[in-house]
């Protein structure tokens, strides 16, 4: 059997005979270099070498370039450069500063110059009352006297009554029978109230009085009284009259009893009177 190379592939054969032993021609006739070639292989390598030296001359006489050239060299190198392009600006750079701003990095004259341009602060000083100062200082108010009882002027019906107490302890204003009766009124609401006083006894009233015009210092004022049975030996106008919580708010009445002043408004008008002298400057008159 003749086999003969493929020369497509070198790895595939042709065949050339069949099994009767009869030899068919070559498909693919080999030309004359070829058989020289073949003939002469030592010479056929020493041409291949030198086409292959001449091109490497070719090539080694083209100089070729890196893309990135800068990226080869050391960081040391660019590191040194770059300070020394950032040390050339600054050197070029001028600031100017005025002339405090650069005193003031001197150390020696810091505490200087702080106190000259920093404004001082003085403390202020507040004034106090005596019982404001007294809780600062931790000591105790004077013990002062009783200032007796808060009465008041008013007028009832035409009668003017000058013991009239202000009592913000009860609910309720409180009348003698004793007055109804110089008024002539004997039409009173009926009552199912019980008092009790400070002696423990307990009192029934007599009734409600209602929509009295009670009249302090030229102000009118309508207020409602318990009408109580008591015994009174006294003058008229000393019979005493309470004027409590209903009547004091009706009043908008303000007390202050370091001064014994008492506020009354009405409206959009005020007075002040004082109350722990009105007695004494009645029976003066």
């Amino acid at each position: 059997m003749n086999l003969g190379k493929n020369p497509r592939n070198e790895n595939v054969r042709i065949v050339n005979a069949l099994r009767s032993g009869k030899i068919l021609p070559d498909p693919y006739p080999q030309t004359l270099e070829e058989k020289e070639n073949v003939d002469n292989p030592k010479q056929n390598q020493i041409g291949v070498e030198e086409d292959f030296i001449d091109s490497t001359k070719e090539i080694s006489k083209e100089r070729t370039t890196i893309p990135f050239p800068k990226a080869l060299e050391p960081r040391q190198r660019k590191k040194k450069e770059h300070n020394q392009e950032i040390k050339k600006i600054l050197q070029d750079m001028q600031i100017s500063l005025p002339l405090l701003t650069a005193i003031e990095h001197i150390p020696e004259y810091a505490r200087v110059l702080k106190e000259m341009c920093i404004p001082k602060w003085t403390p202020r000083v507040e004034k106090l009352s005596m019982h404001a100062s007294a809780l600062l200082l931790n000591q105790l108010p004077f013990k002062l006297r009783d200032t007796g009882a808060p009465l008041t002027l008013c007028d009832i019906g035409g009668f003017i009554f000058q013991n009239a107490l202000l009592d913000t302890s009860a609910s309720i204003n409180l009348l003698p029978a004793s007055i109804c009766d110089k008024f002539n009124i004997s039409d009173l609401k009926p009552s199912t109230v019980t008092l009790q006083f400070a002696d423990r006894s307990i009192k029934h009233p007599k009734g409600i009085l209602e929509n009295v015009i009670v009249t302090v210092k030229g102000y009118k004022f309508l207020a409602d009284f318990v009408v109580l049975e008591m015994d009174f030996n006294g003058q008229f106008y000393d019979t005493p009259i309470i004027l409590r919580r209903p009547f004091l708010h009706t009043a908008k009445m303000n007390i202050d009893f370091p001064t014994g002043i008492v506020k009354i408004s009405c409206g959009d008008q005020s007075i002040e009177i004082k109350i722990f002298e009105v007695s004494n400057d009645l029976k003066k008159s």
